[in-house]
């Protein structure tokens, strides 16, 4: 059965990447995946507003939402985003998806009510995840696959069930890294407490420690079971000195792979 996903109104100003890659791509793919564009199936004479909620929102399973400068200056693209919001909040099976087709200031973000709530998903620190765990760990022998947000999350569904789901119990163990990004970030919290709690269940789910840098012991103690996880258990330290830096990934390795507790 072909899914019908509809775009959002935003297009009107991102058109050229709408017709050349979003169509191209999806109303082109296979299975097709039907688009509700604007500019082709909104109802001529009838009010954008009616046609928004009646053609795009409510009759569509999915949203699209492309974020853009031209999205955050636009009020049409805001009155869509809310109503977006309104349905998923009214019915949970109404997802969005959120697409980043150019870099837009956080402070930008903000002005768009749910926007930044929404994008604000950090959960570790990707520079290094993308340029030394993933390229050590998924290209060493044998490559060892990591489940990580920005590639291997669903789009569309909710962040909590994409980390419980996709994340903490489809993952055999659970690598965390401690930064004052980590300390910050409300998600990390949320999935360092889950981690925990599978383990605390299950004897067979490891938690590994990566202390990426210093943070204040003070600070580690408002993460829940963070400062006594340290004080209990062997953790590894990163480090940029290129012996140490040898011996870090030997001994990373050697504690995804091992099955003793």
């Amino acid at each position: 059965m072909e899914d019908c996903l509809r775009e959002k109104a935003v297009l009107v100003y991102d058109e050229v990447w709408v017709m050349n890659e979003l169509m191209e791509n999806l109303e082109n793919g296979v299975p097709p995946i039907h688009l509700c564009l604007h500019m082709r199936d909104f109802q001529a004479g009838k009010s954008i507003a009616s046609n928004i909620i009646d053609e795009g929102i409510m009759g569509s399973r999915k949203v699209i939402v492309v974020v853009s400068q031209h999205f955050i200056d636009s009020a049409w693209c805001r009155f869509e985003f809310e109503l977006a919001q309104s349905r998923f909040m009214m019915e949970r099976n109404a997802n969005i998806i959120i697409v980043i087709l150019e870099d837009v200031d956080e402070t930008k973000t903000k002005k768009v009510f749910g926007l930044h709530k929404h994008l604000k998903k950090n959960t570790y620190d990707e520079v290094w995840v993308k340029n030394e765990l993933m390229e050590n760990l998924e290209n060493g022998v044998p490559p060892i696959h990591l489940c990580l947000h920005m590639r291997d999350f669903q789009a569309g569904k909710s962040i909590a069930s994409n980390i419980i789901d996709e994340g903490i119990m489809g993952s055999r163990k659970v690598i965390v890294v401690v930064s004052q990004h980590f300390i910050d970030s409300a998600w990390c919290r949320f999935e360092f407490e889950l981690a925990q709690s599978r383990f605390m269940m299950e004897r067979n789910a490891n938690i590994i420690i990566v202390i990426l840098e210093d943070v204040e012991e003070t600070k580690t103690k408002k993460v829940f079971g963070l400062h006594k996880h340290l004080k209990k258990n062997t953790y590894l330290k990163w480090s940029r000195d290129p012996l140490s830096n040898m011996r870090f990934w030997i001994r990373l390795r050697r504690a995804i792979i091992s099955t003793k507790q």
